[in-house]
């Protein structure tokens, strides 16, 4: 089916990435049962991911069916050399555990570096919807005012790295955001790294600091679009950034 539906898009879109949703059961950290590389190329691995003992409205008992679910998805997307996105995940947002559970997911994601993750699901008019969920998912209330996980959706990210990134997190106890990469100098020569900062996580400013020999590296701020630009020391071929608050 997958191969046969990617080629009939190929006819028309020869160029465009195609996200591959893989069967239902993944969603809860079950196999897909897809067993080897596609032939064709360009393909992401775009799992969805949802607890199931969460999502059954009961407590949420921690991050271990997440952290199994999460290795499987990348492990399966290893497996069809492809990236791993996650094509969907959320939960309820009225759940009293929402925002550790939401936590817990955003650092899963982290820790392994997936590109990509969308919400499920935000819906400025949730009465028109025909799911039972209605506006359960949504990150705000019906008065427009944020629930309580927005906080942990809203966070430092990198958008661009000038190089090979091999690690990024974010503690939001301390909000403190760190970042790792690798490069070299035929590669992302003179290109900074992105990272945008919510403001809510740094009212009063923040702290830079670089493990690349002072002088060598240098950033800048812009306030309108929250994002800081690092120029990392080119004769450095591993670079690891910290950014925190200022009390």
């Amino acid at each position: 089916f997958y191969s046969k539906l990617i080629a009939e898009i190929r006819t028309v879109d020869p160029d465009r990435m195609i996200w591959l949703e893989p069967a239902v059961q993944t969603s809860t950290g079950l196999p897909s049962f897809l067993s080897k590389p596609f032939a064709a190329r360009n393909l992401a691995y775009a799992s969805h991911f949802y607890d199931p003992i969460i999502q059954l409205g009961m407590g949420y008992q921690g991050k271990i069916p997440a952290a199994l679910g999460y290795a499987r998805m990348q492990a399966e997307a290893t497996l069809l050399e492809m990236p791993l996105v996650v094509g969907e995940w959320g939960t309820f947002l009225d759940h009293r555990q929402a925002p550790e559970y939401i936590e817990d997911q955003a650092s899963l994601q982290e820790e392994l570096m997936i590109p990509g993750a969308l919400l499920w699901n935000y819906d400025p008019d949730p009465d028109s919807s025909t799911t039972l969920e209605k506006d359960r998912f949504d990150p705000y209330n019906p008065d427009g005012s944020e629930r309580t996980s927005v906080p942990h959706l809203d966070r430092p990210y990198p958008r661009l790295v000038a190089g090979t990134p091999t690690s990024f997190g974010f503690q939001i106890a301390t909000r403190v955001f760190r970042l790792e990469w690798e490069s070299s100098s035929q590669v992302a020569s003179g290109k900074p790294s992105v990272v945008y900062l919510p403001a809510r996580h740094y009212p009063n400013g923040f702290k830079v600091e670089s493990s690349d020999p002072a002088g060598s590296w240098s950033w800048s701020w812009d306030a309108t679009k929250r994002t800081l630009e690092v120029q990392h020391d080119p004769s450095s071929p591993r670079h690891r950034l910290t950014i925190s608050p200022k009390p």
